[in-house]
């Protein structure tokens, strides 16, 4: 029940390990087995000698994010089944929004990466590698084309080459996982676009590193796409917040710059958003709306049914929370100590954290005395 840092010993291959049995630092006749230990056959894991934990937060991240990957990878292959081949794709702006959005994020990410290891800024590489494949594949492409990618095989062959370009990014953080990982991509065809060079290789560990054409990045598509999200995040607190049941597929009315925003991928963002459909909001937001908050634009759901009279405290309470997430906030960004030693990154997210509260509070007190 409690942490200590293990023995460490030398493995007859020479390297650096837990030893097999631990002791209690409080009892030595108390016993415990390392995974080392246990996966050698070195140690017998029992009842009076149990399996010892790795309480390193970094090692969870780690093995999340290993799990993360593996677990995508493998929902993807299953998706992909007849790729179209590279050359069968045609140029960039022939395809969907999401799949140009999926490669810009990945040249992006691609160009960031070179810029980082250039000057030796791997904690950069790594930040970089985290939220492409965490936010950006899994959380958001891979979610936006589950309903289309089955009968695309241009979609399958984008997928296919995504995942081959960013299994060869990741190679050096965690080489056992995407080596085995890339045979598996491999195995499904040649991948490649003629925006996105991947050249063949008998193993990952010896493939060239992945080079997105000139021109790629879409610096307007990117940004709306990141409305979009923001947009899904604000509708799926609203639901929430309603507790509208999981079968009511309410409408979207949104203002006509957020409409055009997320026009190109309004299917998805119906499928993710439990929607029935998206329309333009004219004038103004109509009785028994429910607003959603989202950039400053304007935005509601109607046709609620019965939930429609039942949002006021409810709208209520957020607010008081958002108060209180701003007030919270602004004093951490008060706090020159905070602003001097934390990270610049962290420092920047807090700023962006701060916006998002103020907008989504000042969009629902309008609409709350509107």
């Amino acid at each position: 029940g409690r942490t200590f840092s293990p023995e460490i010993i030398t493995s007859p291959s020479g390297h650096r390990v837990s030893a097999p049995i631990q002791h209690s630092p409080e009892d030595p006749s108390k016993t415990m087995v390392t995974v080392y230990g246990a996966l050698f056959g070195l140690a017998e894991v029992t009842d009076d000698q149990p399996l010892a934990k790795n309480s390193s937060s970094r090692f969870d991240a780690g093995r999340n994010f290993a799990s993360k990957l593996w677990n995508a990878v493998r929902f993807a292959l299953g998706r992909i089944k007849a790729p179209c081949g590279p050359d069968a794709v045609g140029d960039l702006a022939s395809l969907p929004a999401i799949d140009r959005w999926m490669l810009s994020r990945l040249a992006r990410a691609t160009a960031d990466i070179n810029a980082a290891l250039e000057q030796f800024q791997f904690s950069v590489y790594a930040e970089t590698l985290y939220d492409l494949i965490w936010r950006d594949l899994c959380d958001w492409y891979l979610e936006s084309i589950k309903h289309t990618i089955d009968e695309d095989p241009r979609q399958q062959q984008v997928l296919l080459s995504v995942l081959d370009a960013t299994l060869r990014l990741l190679h050096p953080v965690c080489p056992f996982i995407t080596e085995t990982a890339w045979a598996a991509v491999q195995a499904k065809g040649p991948s490649g676009l003629e925006m996105l060079s991947l050249e063949g290789a008998p193993l990952l560990a010896v493939a060239s590193w992945p080079v997105p054409a000139d021109g790629q990045i879409d610096e307007t598509l990117e940004t709306d796409m990141n409305t979009q999200r923001l947009l899904l995040n604000a509708v799926r607190s609203v639901r929430s917040d309603r507790a509208l049941p999981g079968t009511l597929r309410p409408v979207l009315l949104l203002d006509p710059t957020l409409h055009a925003a997320v026009a190109p991928n309004a299917q998805s963002l119906c499928v993710m958003a439990k929607l029935s459909r998206i329309d333009v909001l004219k004038g103004d937001v109509p009785q028994g709306a429910a607003p959603v908050a989202c950039d400053g634009g304007r935005a509601c759901l109607i046709e609620l049914g019965e939930a429609a009279n039942a949002g006021d405290d409810t709208v209520q309470r957020r607010i008081e929370a958002l108060q209180d997430r701003v007030g919270a906030l602004e004093g951490r960004l008060g706090n020159a100590g905070y602003v001097d030693k934390a990270p610049a990154k962290l420092v920047q997210e807090t700023r962006s954290q701060l916006a998002e509260a103020v907008a989504e509070l000042e969009q629902l007190q309008g609409a709350a005395h509107g």
